[in-house]
């Protein structure tokens, strides 16, 4: 089998037991990738003409999308991932040609460096992997699986990643690390380079915002929930 072909194969999913997962809850943050971070401050996103909000599913992309076009004022709109179907290109180029607009896109944060220019900033949230790894367990109905192993999704983000070449990929990623370890290292390592302005936002410092609730305020949030 080739690898274009493994790469299109998704592997079964299979539900982890609940000491599986907070085996994992209690490993994940040992393989967290370090990145040079920056707290949240209202003037780090004055002067684009577009903003895009991205990185992990569940590390806060949704929240700080709404709370920068809050931010940025009544002239500024959000955007939602769901407006172009979370990773149809088409329709968020589409969507991309307009001015003012703060864009959540965790989806397509792979392809981000194809769109993003001199005029733009690129959002990186940055959050601790055992808290994304928590909310990935609240919010899903299934709870956690397989897939939180780099392992089992190696040869398939290889694929989605093929851009940057088999040899860099297999310099980088960590198989016997967690999923979160490809978006970490191709963004580290390869996209950032390419984009001209990008932050690493410290998701936690969101807490700064106006719009911020507490953790414990929002165990019972929905996945797009923001608001009490």
């Amino acid at each position: 089998m080739s690898e274009k072909d493994k790469g299109l194969i998704k592997p079964k999913k299979i539900k982890l037991s609940g000491d599986e997962v907070t085996e994992h809850l209690q490993k994940i943050d040992d393989f967290q990738v370090e990145l040079d971070v920056v707290k949240y401050n209202p003037k780090l996103f004055e002067g684009y003409d577009r903003i895009v909000v991205l990185g992990p599913q569940r590390s806060g992309t949704t929240f700080t999308a709404k709370a920068i076009s809050n931010t940025l004022g009544e002239d500024w709109h959000y955007i939602d991932e769901g407006q172009f179907r979370t990773k149809n290109t088409k329709q968020f180029k589409g969507l991309w040609k307009r001015d003012h607009h703060v864009f959540q896109a965790p989806g397509l944060t792979h392809l981000i460096h194809e769109y993003a220019g001199k005029n733009d900033l690129v959002v990186f949230m940055v959050r601790r992997w055992s808290d994304i790894l928590r909310s990935v367990k609240r919010i899903s109905k299934r709870g956690p699986t397989n897939w939180i192993l780099m392992d089992e999704l190696y040869d398939m983000n290889k694929f989605h990643y093929k851009f940057v070449g088999e040899e860099f990929y297999d310099k980088h990623v960590d198989r016997n690390s967690y999923f979160l370890d490809v978006i970490y290292k191709m963004w580290k390592h390869y996209q950032s380079k390419l984009i001209p302005n990008y932050i690493n936002l410290d998701y936690e410092s969101m807490s700064k915002h106006p719009m911020w609730i507490d953790k414990l305020d929002r165990l019972n949030f929905t996945s797009k929930q923001t608001k009490i």
